[in-house]
């Protein structure tokens, strides 16, 4: 029974030279689709470690050797999508750093604390006092789009990146104004942190914690390999 591995803090930079390694040695690996990880192997075929991906790294191509071609650093251009029920937060990065912000608020809660489009969706059509927060939702995902539209900066992103319940994702994209993107881009990338209320400080705290992956060891076999590259507790 295999234990649970150890899991290590590694920067941008270090995850591209640790690839590099990784490639130059020729270790075996396997790419673990949709999760932007790869799972090392030692020469016995067992997991020796695993590497996530930082976010704004470019979706995976066929072949490692291929892959680290096209990872630059610093990252190459990027956008963040924070979404939440009436607030919404919208981030383009150069160079890791936030230059175009934009923080997006309408009045879409029922007193339950319920968004009105999920309340639809649940209960059919709502009463007339629902009128304001409707008219403000539709709004809400226009804006979204009208914004992002507006940048003219989608086509020169390698990663979109976004965190949204899946009802209000669904509504990006059947909004009257669509985004500059396909649902099925594969530029597309899910964020796996807890979100806060969207706003610009929120955009730059998950783009730090987005800029880190992870080194996922599983024996201390390994730690020599990675060793140089990890991220010192008291750095992270």
């Amino acid at each position: 029974m295999m234990l649970s591995p150890t899991t290590y803090s590694i920067t941008y930079e270090n995850t591209v030279a640790l690839l590099t390694q990784i490639v130059c040695q020729s270790y075996g690996y396997e790419v673990e689709k949709g999760r932007s990880a790869l799972v090392i192997y030692d020469k016995a075929g067992h997991k020796s470690f695993a590497v996530k991906l930082p976010l704004p790294f470019p979706a995976f191509t066929e072949s490692l050797e291929t892959y680290i071609e096209e990872v630059n650093d610093p990252a190459e251009p990027y956008l963040m999508l924070l979404i939440q029920a009436g607030h919404a937060a919208l981030g383009y990065f150069q160079e890791e750093e936030l230059v175009l912000h934009k923080t997006i608020t309408r009045y879409m809660v029922r007193g339950n604390g319920k968004a009105q489009v999920t309340y639809l969706k649940q209960k059919g059509k709502s009463k007339a006092g629902s009128r304001v927060r409707l008219a403000q939702t539709i709004d809400f995902f226009e804006a979204i789009n009208d914004k992002l539209l507006s940048w003219a900066v989608a086509d020169e992103c390698q990663r979109i990146l976004y965190s949204a319940p899946i009802h209000f994702w669904n509504s990006v994209f059947s909004s009257k104004v669509a985004p500059p993107f396909k649902k099925d881009d594969p530029r597309l990338r899910a964020i796996p942190y807890d979100v806060n209320i969207p706003k610009m400080e929120e955009l730059e705290r998950i783009n730090t914690l987005g800029l880190l992956g992870q080194v996922l060891l599983y024996g201390e076999k390994a730690f020599s390999i990675v060793a140089p590259y990890l991220l010192k507790q008291n750095e992270d």
